[in-house]
Parts: C-alpha cells; structure tokens; sequence
C-alpha cells in the first residue's frame, strides 16, 4: 500500500470515528432534553388535573350558559344588557357647560330654581314633582362645577336646556302664597 493510500484510509477511518462520536453525544444530549421535558408536561398534567379536580369538588363551572349567566344578573338585580337599544331606553338628562346652554336651536330653554331644602320649583314656583326624569338627580350635585350657584342641564328626550339657580332660602319661605291657595281650594 502506498502512502497516499494509508492517508485517505485513517483520513476515513476518522471521519467516521469522528461522526459517530457526534451522533452517540447528540442523541444523548437530546434524550436528556427530552425526558426533561416529559418530566415538565407530566408535572403541567398532573397540575392541570388536580384544579380540575378541586374545580369538580367546589362545584364550580369554568363557563356557564348564556341563559344561566342571564338569570343569574336578574336574581342580583343586575343591569341586563340585552335590552340595550330598545326604544324603552331613554337617555338620562345631562349636565351641560353654560356655553353649551341654548346651543341647540330646537331646544326650549328653561329656568328653575333649586332651593335649600332640596325642593326643585319653576319659575311660579310650582314644584317639579318629577325631577329625577327631567334634570336628573344627579345634575343637582353638580353646583360650583362651572358656576358657583347655577348648573345646565339638557335633557334629549324633552328637547330642552334647563338652567337651574341655587337659591339659598327654603322653598317654604319663598312660596308660602303658593301653599295658601293650594289649602283654600280644598
């Protein structure tokens, strides 16, 4: 045998020697990796069935039906959203910017007055029996927000601003001729 003979053989000899070392490591390496793995999945599964379990014991459903989660909200005295849009549902009265009061020419503009007793009258001094549905209770927390003693509000379905004055006299000071009449005519 020649030189260049027993060069390429040992040249071979250790490519091949060379490769399956790499390959026996390789596999070793990944086999590890892999049981690792199994051991961490095994672990999620294990984990996964002991909630389920405690899920099953405590009674608790992951997702109840639609018509459960429903009658559910209406036992609780809950807001149901499936009636939004309906033509019941009116928008609730506003508070307004002063800038904004009359801004809408179709729009009535009134004015009322808030007394300190917490009687809201109009402009005879008539009491709005109704004011939740026409200013909306709320507005009248609202004084000092833009003004000191005056608050707006709009009220969409009624199609008028209202400009509500913060007087600070009892109403039964101010409107007692009103009261008057109101006990002759019976």
């Amino acid at each position: 045998m020649t030189t260049k003979t027993i060069d390429y053989s040992m040249f071979v000899l250790g490519a091949a020697l060379g490769a399956s070392l790499a390959w026996y490591f390789t596999k070793k390496k990944y086999e590890e990796i892999l049981q690792d793995d199994k051991v961490v999945l095994t672990s999620k599964d294990d984990f996964s069935e002991k909630q389920e379990t405690k899920i099953a014991e405590v009674g608790i459903k992951t997702k109840p039906d639609l018509a459960e989660y429903s009658s559910m909200l209406r036992r609780y005295n809950r807001v149901d959203y499936s009636d939004v849009g309906k033509e019941e549902d009116k928008p609730a009265p506003y508070v307004i910017s002063p800038d904004e009061f009359g801004g809408v020419e179709e729009y009535e503009k009134i004015s009322l007055s808030y007394y300190a007793d917490g009687i809201l009258a109009d402009d005879d001094d008539e009491v709005m029996e109704n004011a939740d549905e026409i200013v909306g209770l709320d507005s009248l927390t609202h004084f000092g927000e833009y003004e000191d003693d005056s608050v707006f509000v709009r009220n969409d379905v009624m199609k008028c601003d209202y400009e509500i004055l913060l007087d600070h006299r009892n109403y039964k000071d101010v409107a007692s001729h009103v009261r008057f009449l109101d006990t002759e005519e019976q």
